[in-house]
């Protein structure tokens, strides 16, 4: 049975055989950061695409657009403005980064350091993946299980970045 993650999620792209560590999180806030820096220059324009990095691998690009909603309230309407989020995706800085999928379920790699310093009943694993990966996915998914990992999987086209926008859809894990 899958589930939606809500509580702790490490995000991991598998592409060309190879699992490369999304910061996701680092990338999150700095995004954050990065748009609060930037508000004022959308006082003269309807949205405003930026990219900022590499952090871990990736660079990140992301478009912030003006809002209005407007309310009907007994006075009339009411018009609320604002920012938000439109769209991100992450690029690599190398199509070929990360651990072919057998170093990475050796002991002393990468990925098991990542693992190692979370716990199994507290966290899921988000892994994007390429089509030329859907085999080691599975060998993937076998060990997270074997190890008591939540794995939640986000399959992508090779034209499609790693992404998400405040009207996707979050993870689901088994």
């Amino acid at each position: 049975m899958a589930k939606t993650v809500f509580g702790k999620e490490l995000h991991f792209r598998l592409h060309n055989g190879k699992l490369a560590f999304v910061p996701w999180d680092e990338l999150v806030e700095r995004l954050r950061d990065e748009a609060q820096q930037k508000l004022w220059r959308l006082k003269d324009q309807p949205e405003l695409t930026e990219t900022f990095g590499p952090i871990g691998g990736f660079w990140m690009k992301y478009t912030l657009k003006r809002v209005e909603y407007q309310h009907a309230t007994r006075m009339g309407v009411a018009v609320r403005r604002g920012v938000e989020l439109d769209r991100f995706i992450l690029i690599p800085v190398d199509d070929d980064m990360g651990e072919s999928l057998e170093d990475a379920l050796h002991t002393n790699s990468q990925f098991q350091a990542i693992l190692a310093a979370n716990q199994p009943e507290a966290t899921t694993i988000t892994v994007w993946t390429y089509p030329d990966s859907f085999d080691e996915f599975r060998q993937l998914k076998r060990f997270l299980f074997e190890n008591k990992y939540l794995t939640a999987s986000r399959p992508l086209s090779f034209d499609t970045p790693i992404g998400g926008s405040p009207h996707g859809t979050r993870s689901s894990a088994q």
